[in-house]
């Protein structure tokens, strides 16, 4: 089921219904549904699904020419129907249209519709189960006239072919009183039955096609026709696949994949598991089906032989091969669909009679043979045991195959060797092994193996570039980039990856520890003295270093290039500090001097520098970049002849930051003409001016920074900038090449996942500025490829993933523990199927001017909105839809075309928010300094069934009739230690409610502890709810509140019942005084109580009775909430009850948390 489940989805987000691109062309979709591509799949299909049932005389295949004169009959006819939940195709071909195409001027096709299932058929299958809501059946004498008719058109024909069966008005789902979708028979409607009669009686041959999402009861009539199809709903090419096997141009291969009933009463009869009382038939009805499982006739007839199997036991992880010869003993071409069953015996546990485990489909010509082998796993023949435990006692399994679950060979024995740990393994020779994953909550992902077996583990080459956006080649973009497109075309490319905040250091010690710029609240760009801010915090390195690998970092991983605390320099087992000038040229360093000394420019975390570009004719080592990739090249020669351990080898290259510079060669790839401004200038309505950085101040400490921002810029330093980063861009491509060639020089590229990511943006003149520091798209948006070697290569994926998520993937990929604090979520998936689901939306967020700006990626779209900081209300929202407006200037949030969407995105944005500022494991003290009353859990959703000190569940007991085994399981198997019961006398007067239940739950559990809640105020002298209530209209509704006269006799009375319970025996250690305090409605057995009240109510009225009938062992436990509300708001409202002193136990339901 998992594995049918985890491929439906995968299908569904492969046609985008989960997630962007989201983007529907209705006129390229109108091309592809009508394409002859398309009509070709669905016909064939439709001929895979129809199953030929029966062939008496072998009236089929139909010979062309022999009917001169073919009557096509019946409510489904000249109707293609479709199941339920069917959409409108453009064109669909029904059995009428089907043979009349088919025959031409052969024969003369004619048709008549017999009867309506019902009068209120609209004819549309998609109509019929969206729009249809009571089905008006149309009865026998609403359809005389038509059965009249259709028997006088048999008469004059030669053949006819019966369309009958259902549509969905007969099976669809049921959702509401007046849309109702089941019936109690299989049976043909009356009128179908009638015209079904009526028309064998004419004495013509009958073909009977039928249209059915579920089995068709024939009854008598079954024996009086020939031939019989189930077309099931084949869907818009069922007329074209039936007329093909008709006329016999296609050979039926089709099988039945359920048992065919002969009536409603062998259901819900299992046919594979039949009891002792059905060893007989029926008095009315043989105990077989109509038509077994797995049945279907061809036009030619299959032989097996040499039936075999390559081992005579089984263990665990094992398989054994099934081989047979398959011979085509007739004369014409068909297909096969071999079966192979298992029948369990003398095992402690009955098996069914016969279980499919295997199938196989060929197609052979006339006369031919081929060998054919299933495959049969030790997996699959696993079961539960008593103990609901998954496992292969010894025993054994009769093996056979053949043409349906009543057509099979002579059985072949295969013995089970037990799947206990102390078993000694089979000796036997099997052809085939594989490991077998233990049951687990989710499917076990398969083991990658490293290619190499040199290293146990894959190493990792982490490359980090600086302020390169998605301006590559390999994304379509002008930058000429030859070496990162080789790696993208051995790796797979993200093509929505996105950072969690667009600047340097944020985002980097986002992507390295794991947390979201909101939770750690380092969101500045250099983000200096993190570490002693969060000593705790178990960084990437730090993390892989602790696994074994040999780590080692240079460049600018974190924000800082040289070995400077920003690096987490105690972290790495080595970290390699390459330095040089920005700038090659005399002429520029002078310049980065003088601005020095003139203290105009820059500030101390920025110092000014010198020009924003430079060209300069030299060897690519003369820079940094250069010098860096060079350095990793030596690196990696010391680890090519090191193979103790794996290595996390990790560069950052700088370009193309700012200055762009870069060596000339890289400049003359480029006529500088070619480049041109953006047409984006502008800025979205309402999106804030100082959250849109249109002074670009990253610029303003270079000296030829001119005006007073971007749009001050004379068009020649425009292009100077588009060019330089270019350049730069093709600068550090090259350099990634260098390290990429050496990797595979040292032959460590079989062994070693390569990941090339981006900070963040940039924006080259968008919305009229140049820098990053934005929510905007183009500075969210980052280039991400990652290569292992063990898996898909070359292709690429439109998932929203974030940077963030770099961490958990590397865990899982080299087969490490993710640390429970990391908030991200590993994408290995989207390596093994780049269209697999992962990310609904992608979160990022930056500060502007006394705000903070969050924004997703969403669907089509971007959404932002930025909150004041010290108010904490909303300042702007900006809602762009990205598939109209690429460039982002134009603001949507206020049109109403666009409010659905912006809904969504809101809730969407808000619930990102509250993720991403969660809590986390490396927030928490350490034990010695925790104080005792704070519970320390970890919030990762991979963590369950954490054990919370102080913290428990109760199972709730009322209403029910539980047997021994029942109370067994919950109370010993589930180790149930307290149990919640309703205490007040019920509504019918009973005093005794449930103690005979807990009585047998005491000898079963003799700690079993008792909840006691109460419900409703009520008494065996007064039951009726007015005589302690009273209605109150609260939050629109009438709510039951109790009386302020009845709060005395109310309290002694639920002293009383516990009293009368503890007197039967039963062990109520603690009181419920009121079950869902906050929820109430008129007619509900509840009562609501306000804070204040209820706190009063247990410190005046029951504890001083607790105390006076010596009950002070009795916890109290108050509120009981029936919902906790937003984060926790329910609670805070009850914090007067919760904090009394006299209320030992929080009580809360669980409805919505």
């Amino acid at each position: 089921i998992d594995t049918a489940v985890r491929e439906m989805l995968s299908l569904k987000f492969r046609l985008g219904l989960f997630e962007a691109p989201m983007v529907l062309d209705a006129a390229k979709a109108a091309k592809l549904a009508a394409s002859t591509e398309t009509n070709s799949l669905a016909t064939e299909a439709a001929r895979q699904s129809i199953v030929l049932l029966k062939n008496e005389d072998n009236l089929l295949p139909l010979k062309l020419g022999t009917h001169k004169n073919i009557a096509v009959i019946g409510p489904n006819a000249a109707v293609c129907r479709l199941g339920n939940y069917s959409g409108m195709p453009q064109k669909t071909v029904s059995l009428f249209e089907g043979i009349r195409d088919y025959v031409g001027n052969k024969a003369t096709v004619t048709h008549a519709e017999g009867c309506q299932i019902a009068s209120n058929d609209t004819g549309s299958s998609y109509k019929n189960w969206r729009y249809v809501d009571e089905v008006q059946y149309a009865s026998l004498e609403d359809n005389q006239m038509l059965i009249e008719a259709a028997v006088e058109l048999a008469e004059h024909s030669d053949l006819v072919v019966l369309a009958l069966g259902e549509n969905v008005l007969l099976s669809r789902e049921a959702w509401g009183a007046n849309h109702i979708g089941d019936r109690t028979t299989f049976e043909l409607t009356t009128s179908q039955q009638e015209l079904a009669a009526r028309v064998l009686n004419t004495g013509k041959p009958v073909v009977l096609v039928l249209n059915n999402g579920k089995p068709v009861v024939l009854g008598d009539d079954a024996s009086r026709i020939p031939a019989i199809l189930t077309a099931h709903y084949a869907g818009q090419q069922t007329g074209t696949a039936l007329a093909e096997i008709l006329f016999g141009e296609t050979n039926p291969s089709g099988k039945l994949t359920i048992s065919w009933p002969r009536t409603v009463g062998h259901i819900p009869s299992h046919y594979s598991q039949h009891g002792s009382s059905l060893v007989f038939d029926y008095l009315d009805s043989p105990q077989s089906p109509q038509y077994p499982f797995g049945h279907g006739l061809s036009y030619t007839s299959f032989e097996y032989t040499n039936i075999s199997i390559s081992a005579e036991t089984i263990q665990a992880g094992q398989t054994v091969d099934v081989t047979f010869t398959l011979t085509n003993t007739g004369q014409r071409e068909g297909t096969e669909i071999s079966q192979l069953y298992v029948s369990g015996e003398e095992f402690e546990i009955a098996r069914p009679a016969l279980e499919l485990k295997g199938f196989a489909r060929t197609t052979l010509r006339g006369g031919e043979s081929t060998q054919i082998t299933v495959a049969l796993q030790a997996d699959d023949l696993f079961f539960h045991d008593m103990q609901l435990k998954r496992v292969l006692p010894n025993g054994k399994y009769l093996v056979r195959v053949g043409r349906s679950s009543a057509d099979l060979s002579k059985p072949l024995t295969l013995g089970t060797i037990s799947s206990a740990k102390n078993m000694p393994v089979a000796s036997k020779t099997i052809t085939a092994a594989k490991p077998i994953a233990p049951p687990a909550e989710a499917p076990a992902k398969p083991t990658l193996e490293p290619v190499s077996s040199r290293n146990r583990k894959p190493n990792v080459l982490f490359i980090a570039i600086d302020d390169l956006r998605p301006e590559l080649g390999c994304y379509g973009k002008h930058v000429i980039s030859p070496n990162i497109d080789k790696l993208a075309a051995s790796g797979v490319q993200f093509n929505r990856a996105y950072c969690q905040q667009a600047v340097c250091g944020a985002s980097r010690l986002s992507l390295m520890g794991g947390l979201y710029p909101t939770n750690t609240r380092e969101q500045t760009f250099h983000v200096n003295g993190w570490r002693e801010r969060h000593p705790n915090l178990l960084t990437m390195n730090q993390h892989f270093g602790m696994h074994g690998y040999q780590t080692i970092g240079m460049g600018k991983i974190y924000h800082g290039h040289s070995s400077g605390p920003a690096t987490d320099l105690e972290n790495w087992d080595t970290w390699i500090d390459v330095s040089t000038s920005e700038y090659a040229l005399q002429k520029n360093k002078d310049l980065v001097t003088q601005a020095l000394k003139d203290k105009t420019k820059g500030s101390t975390h920025a110092p000014p520098e010198g020009p924003m570009t430079e060209l300069a004719d030299v060897p690519d080592d003369t820079y940094i970049d250069g010098k860096r990739a060079a350095r990793a090249i030596k690196v990696l020669d010391q680890l090519a002849n090191d193979g103790e351990k794996p290595f996390f080898l990790a560069v950052g290259f700088t370009k193309p930051h700012l200055p762009f510079v870069a060596p000339k060669k890289y400049w003359d790839l480029y006529d500088r003409d070619s480049f041109s401004m953006p047409s984006n200038s502008g800025r979205p309505p309402q999106w804030p001016e100082d959250a849109a950085f249109t002074k670009a101040n990253e610029m303003q400490r270079y000296v030829d920074y001119v005006g007073n921002g971007p749009k001050d810029f004379p068009q020649s330093l425009n292009k100077r900038l588009l060019h330089g980063y270019a350049a730069a861009a093709s600068f550090v491509d090259a350099n990634v090449g260098r390290v990429l060639d050496a990797l595979e020089e040292k032959g460590l590229a079989d062994n070693t996942i390569v990941v090339l990511w981006g900070d963040h943006g940039w924006k080259l003149g968008d919305h009229s500025s140049w820098c990053k520091h934005t929510n905007f798209e183009c500075d969210t948006r980052v280039p991400l490829i990652v290569r292992d070697p063990r898996m898909n290569s070359g292709q690429t994926t439109d998932r929203l993933v974030e940077l963030i998520d770099l961490y958990p993937t590397l865990c899982d990929l080299t087969g490490i523990e993710t640390p429970a604090h990391c908030q991200g979520r590993s994408f290995r998936g989207l390596l093994d199927d780049p269209e697999s689901g992962h990310r609904y939306s992608s979160y990022s967020s930056y500060p502007a001017w006394k705000s903070l700006g969050h924004s997703i990626r969403f669907k089509t779209f971007r959404y932002t909105e930025w909150f004041h900081n010290d108010t904490g209300k909303l300042r702007a929202r900006v809602l762009t839809d990205l598939r109209k407006d690429p460039g982002e200037v134009t603001n949507c949030a206020d049109n109403p075309a666009y409010a659905e969407s912006l809904a969504a995105a809101k809730a969407e944005l808000h619930k990102r928010i509250k993720e991403a500022n969660a809590d986390t494991v490396f927030k928490t003290t350490s034990a010695s300094q925790a104080t005792p009353t704070t519970i320390q859990i970890e919030t990762s959703v991979s963590r369950r069934r954490q054990t919370i000190d102080g913290f428990g569940g109760s199972v709730a007991f009322w209403g029910t009739k539980a047997d021994d085994t029942a109370l067994k399981a919950t109370l010993d198997e589930l180790n149930a230690n307290i149990i919640r019961v309703q205490g007040e006398v019920t509504k019918a007067g009973l005093t005794d409610h449930n103690v005979t239940l807990l009585q047998r739950g005491m000898a079963v559990k003799p700690s079993l502890q008792v909840l006691l809640t109460f419900w409703q105020p009520r008494s065996a002298e007064h039951l009726e709810p007015e005589y302690w209530l009273r209605a109150e209209q609260i939050d629109g509704t009438e709510q039951y509140i109790l009386r302020d006269d009845r709060m005395e006799q109310w309290a002694d009375e639920l002293i009383s019942r516990v009293q009368f319970y503890r007197s039967l025996g039963v062990n109520v250690t603690t009181v419920g005084i009121q079950n869902e305090s906050n929820w109430s409605h008129e007619g509900t057995q509840t009562c609501r109580w306000e804070p204040d009240r209820l706190k009063t109510f247990i410190e005046q009225f029951i504890q001083p009775r607790l105390e006076a009938n010596h009950l002070t062992d009795l916890l109290v436990a108050a509120p009981d909430l029936a919902y906790i509300g937003p984060d926790a708001s329910e609670f805070r409202r009850f914090l007067p009850a919760l904090m009394s002193p006299d209320v030992d136990i929080a009580a809360y339901h669980m409805y919505d948390s």
